[in-house]
């Protein structure tokens, strides 16, 4: 029986083309001569995966390496960073993580593959079928369709190829006055009922750094005023920007329980009182949260022991719109994403 397991295993190995440790590119079946490749040649984390035109340098080049059979994490050679989701819903960008994630390889039965997030669905698939360069890759439930199916080839060092434009780097973040003092909000009307969109959603990891996103202002983070390090200034959101001031650590104290320390200042988020209506803010003293999937792949944050939620105040999605706690009422503005 082990004979005949080996050789199975040895033959799956042999037909999907990975060998534990090597070297590959990533290619895509529905792009011709175009590979997986870090956008920029960044070495930055949350650098997005996109395909480019084959040239086999080092941010086109990954290690394949094993944690189970058929189930790898993917190491960028460039940055020494892993491939993972930007978040676990469905459409979350690749980008390059600190934080690995496992990669179940599957055969497509056409000598291609599938690249599985463990425990889901969903696949790495080159957004909208797209196959010009800078398309980028992202997660997606699967199809069968040829922007879902890689081939790998032995990576080394190709020719070279003209260096294309490095990304943008973000100008500095001016300090903003720290907000002043509002009055409790007022009562709100309870938020409509939204369509739910079922999408797979994992545990935030313990202690591990993530910025967080509303559902309504996808493209901007809690941020912590001003870059401040003094208690009290408040939590807003804020233009994604990367810094240390919108990064915010997960720190376990039970299952489904956690601090969240801010990384710049190594304060915690905590509402200012505990009152409906009350300012989150930075404090020395930490608050304990409840972290639930909500069932469109996002979270909710809930005050511990209470029925107050982390809540983007009257669901203003400008920049400087303010987070609050509020009475659990389901609505989109108390939905949040977390992204490494």
């Amino acid at each position: 029986k082990g004979l005949v397991q080996g050789i199975a295993q040895n033959i799956a190995t042999a037909f999907v083309g990975v060998q534990p440790n090597h070297i590959y590119t990533i290619d895509s079946k529905a792009a011709h001569n175009k590979s997986i490749d870090i956008s920029g040649e960044s070495t930055q984390p949350g650098a997005q995966a996109a395909i480019y035109d084959t040239h086999n340098r080092g941010n086109q080049q990954f290690q394949f390496i094993s944690v189970a059979p058929n189930v790898y994490q993917i190491k960028v050679q460039h940055s020494q960073l892993f491939l993972a989701p930007s978040g676990y819903q469905q459409s979350a960008q690749i980008v390059q993580s600190p934080q690995p994630a496992n990669w179940e390889i599957e055969n497509c039965g056409d000598g291609y593959f599938y690249l599985k997030l463990q425990g889901t669905t969903m696949v790495m698939d080159v957004s909208g079928g797209h196959t010009k360069n800078g398309s980028h890759v992202i997660l997606y439930p699967i199809n069968h369709g040829n922007n879902q199916r890689w081939k790998v080839s032995h990576g080394h060092q190709g020719q070279a190829y003209p260096q294309y434009p490095q990304q943008p780097q973000y100008p500095q973040q001016p300090q903003y006055p720290q907000q002043p003092q509002y009055p409790q909000q007022p009562q709100y009307p309870q938020q409509p009922q939204y369509p739910q969109q079922p999408s797979y959603v994992m545990d935030p990891i313990p202690n591990s750094v993530y910025s967080i996103q509303n559902k309504m202002s996808p493209m901007r983070s809690i941020d912590i005023s001003g870059e401040s390090h003094n208690n009290g200034v408040q939590a807003m959101i804020y233009d994604s920007h990367g810094r240390q001031n919108q990064k915010f650590q997960m720190i376990m104290v039970s299952p489904g329980v956690y601090q969240i320390k801010a990384m710049h200042s190594n304060k915690y988020l905590a509402p200012k009182t505990h009152h409906q209506g009350a300012h989150v803010v930075q404090q020395n003293h930490p608050q304990n949260w409840e972290i639930t999937k909500a069932f469109d792949g996002y979270y909710q944050i809930k005050m511990q022991n209470s029925n107050l939620y982390m809540d983007l105040s009257a669901g203003n999605t400008n920049n400087g719109g303010e987070i609050i706690i509020y009475q659990g009422n389901n609505g989109d503005n108390q939905k949040w994403q977390l992204r490494m």
